[in-house]
C-alpha cells in the first residue's frame, strides 16, 4: 500500500458527555491500520491523520451514525472546521477557520438546515452576513446577501420546485449590473439591467 493512502483509524470511547478520547479497551493492528477498540460500540471517535502524522480530523459517531462536535485540522495542526452534528445532521453552529487559526466562516442550521451563514476577515471584521429562508419542508425559498444592514452581494430567490426564479447583484442596498428572471422550468423569461437601483434596459426572452 502506498504511504500517501495510508490512513490511521483511531476509534476512542465517548461518555454520556459526548466524544471524550479516553477509556480505550485495546489495540488491534491490521497491515498499516491502527484501530482502538472501545468498551462501547454504540458510541466511537474516529481520528484520521495526514501522512505526516498530524491529526486530520476527529469525528463523532452513535450507533453508527454521525453524531456530537466533530473537528477538523489543517496541516499546521490549526483548527479547520468545527461542526455539530446531530442525528447524522448540522445542527447548531459550524465553524470554519483559516489555515492561520482566524474564524473565517460561521454557518448556522437548524436540523441540517442553512440559516445564516457570517463571513469574516482574517482581521476579524465581518464581512458579509447571508440569511437564507425555507418553506416549512425545507426548500430554500431565498438567498440574501448583506453588509452593514444593507442589501448587498449576490441575491437568489427559488420557486417551490427548487429552481431558481431571480438571480442578480446587491450594492449598497440597490441593484446593480443583470438582473435575470427564469420560468418555473428553469429557463431564462427576462434579462434586466440595473445601474445604482435604477432599470436602464428590460429584456423579455420567448421560449
Amino acid at each position: 500500500m502506498h504511504k500517501k493512502n495510508v490512513i490511521f483509524l483511531l476509534l476512542i470511547f465517548v461518555s454520556f458527555f459526548g466524544c471524550a478520547e479516553h477509556t480505550t479497551k485495546k489495540i488491534k493492528k491490521q497491515l498499516n491500520v491502527r484501530q482502538l477498540e472501545t468498551s462501547n460500540n454504540n458510541n466511537q471517535m474516529i481520528v484520521e491523520f495526514y501522512d505526516s502524522g498530524q491529526i486530520k480530523s476527529k469525528v463523532c459517531f452513535k450507533n453508527g451514525i454521525q453524531d456530537g462536535i466533530s473537528k477538523y485540522y489543517h496541516q499546521n495542526g490549526k483548527l479547520k472546521m468545527l461542526v455539530n452534528i446531530s442525528d447524522g445532521k448540522i445542527d447548531g453552529t459550524r465553524k470554519d477557520f483559516f489555515e492561520s487559526g482566524e474564524l473565517m466562516l460561521e454557518s448556522i442550521f437548524q436540523k441540517g438546515i442553512l440559516k445564516k451563514r457570517i463571513r469574516y476577515s482574517k482581521a476579524q471584521k465581518k464581512i458579509s452576513e447571508a440569511i437564507y429562508k425555507h418553506d416549512q419542508k425545507g426548500n430554500i425559498l431565498s438567498e440574501k446577501t448583506y453588509k452593514n444592514k444593507l442589501l448587498n452581494g449576490i441575491f437568489r430567490e427559488y420557486y417551490n420546485n427548487r429552481k431558481l426564479k431571480t438571480l442578480c447583484v446587491y450594492k449598497k442596498g440597490k441593484k446593480e449590473g443583470i438582473e435575470k428572471i427564469f420560468d418555473k422550468k428553469g429557463n431564462i423569461s427576462q434579462i434586466n439591467y440595473y445601474s445604482n437601483g435604477d432599470i436602464i434596459k428590460k429584456k423579455v426572452i420567448n421560449h
